[in-house]
């Protein structure tokens, strides 16, 4: 018996209901040769040979007919795997294919392989075990860059993210409270021999400029200078110390940036990556959707694993993380002022405003003279209004 799996390129299905209705209509229609389906069956039989090149005695072919050269004239080209083989040929089959961006309709299993490393079935759509990615070509940044791109844009625009016009490799969600903002970050090349590079998320509050704002006119009878949101940023890679995806092959150098050497490591960090994203990164964006949300966050798969905001992160030795109170892993020193920190505790409630008080109170010193004399204004009029609230800060 044989295994029958389809491809076609372009017509990318939402569902499963979908990916039958195209399979049926393309399969019907007659076109031009593609050179994918040509591509295709050379990569397959690289691997596993046509059986028109067996000879007869041998009983090693993995197809169930032949030849296996990508020649047809219809929009839907099917390839039969033998069922003695279909355990270690059709992932194979999967990944070859969806990486050289056709999609995979598994009639048996009731499902559609998407490139991109996407699935459609009965349960809706989600992520599959295939990379799905087109990683052929010279190893270096670009490589990087396209790779990261492939794999994030069908993942953050199910999730309503669009491309910022005129940025390259920069995503943006509008939420009327909280907006999101995710770039890429090239960062060069090492002594090690690899590529770094690393993924910035960023939050950004109008709502809360406005509120410290106010606070300056109140208190300090001044204006803040500037109208730019506020921002706290976090690079992905910090994020991933808790997600652990520096197993994925990656490295991660002692500032937390990704680093990958050649593809191999290039295609292990790819799919962590995309595991990292869609069980992680974007149901914690669901959930912070506004400052109160924002200020605490899961850094584990653990139920009880959350943090504040105002936290910064220290790794140990065996490779685990532990936050700690004095810092902040989203850098408000990003933002407009540094008692952003503050104000973020603030709103989540954290049980012990002093340290993030102190910790702002430790930076200001450090900056120069002029900004640190704003810096302290800003600081003062924040903790006069905190002591209104009757929070114990001093």
């Amino acid at each position: 018996m044989s295994y029958v799996v389809h491809f076609w390129a372009m017509s990318i299905p939402r569902t499963i209901e979908e990916a039958v209705r195209l399979h049926d209509e393309l399969s019907a229609q007659a076109g031009i040769q593609n050179p994918a389906f040509i591509e295709l069956a050379a990569a397959l039989t690289a691997r596993h040979p046509c059986i028109t090149t067996l000879d007869e005695e041998d009983e090693s072919g993995v197809w169930s007919d032949g030849p296996l050269n990508g020649l047809n004239s219809s929009k839907v080209y099917s390839v039969g795997i033998l069922s003695d083989h279909i355990a270690v040929v059709q992932p194979f089959v999967v990944e070859t294919a969806t990486s050289l961006g056709l999609v995979v309709f598994d009639e048996q299993q009731g499902c559609a392989y998407l490139p991109g490393g996407n699935v459609v079935d009965a349960q809706g759509r989600h992520a599959g075990a295939h990379l799905g990615l087109d990683l052929r070509g010279r190893f270096g940044m670009p490589l990087i860059e396209r790779t990261v791109a492939d794999l994030l844009q069908p993942l953050l625009q199910a999730a309503g993210f669009e491309p910022v016009p005129g940025a390259r490799l920069e995503w943006w969600r509008g939420h009327a409270s909280l907006p999101h903002y995710l770039r890429f970050v090239a960062l060069g090349d090492g002594q090690d021999g690899k590529l770094w590079f690393d993924l910035e998320l960023a939050f950004s509050s109008k709502s809360l400029h406005e509120f410290l704002t106010s606070i300056m006119a109140r208190h300090a009878g001044k204006k803040l200078a500037g109208n730019r949101l506020v921002a706290t940023r976090v690079a992905l890679s910090r994020m991933a110390l808790f997600y652990r995806l520096s197993g994925s092959g990656a490295s991660l150098n002692p500032v937390f940036h990704f680093g990958v050497k050649d593809v191999a490591e290039l295609n292990a960090f790819a799919r962590a990556l995309r595991s990292c994203v869609t069980d992680y990164l974007l149901p914690l964006l669901e959930h912070c959707q506004s400052l109160g949300s924002l200020a605490v966050y899961s850094h584990s798969g653990e139920h009880h694993a959350f943090r504040i905001l105002g936290s910064r992160v220290t790794q140990q030795e065996d490779g685990l993380s532990v936050a700690t109170i004095g810092g902040n892993l989203f850098d408000w020193r990003e933002a407009d002022y540094g008692s952003i920190g503050i104000l973020l505790g603030a709103v989540a409630k954290y049980p012990d405003m002093q340290k993030l008080v102190d910790a702002v109170r430790a930076w200001i010193p450090r900056l120069p003279p002029q900004r640190a004399v704003t810096e302290q204004e800003v600081l003062d009029a924040v903790v006069r209004q905190l002591q209104e609230e009757e929070l114990a800060v001093k």
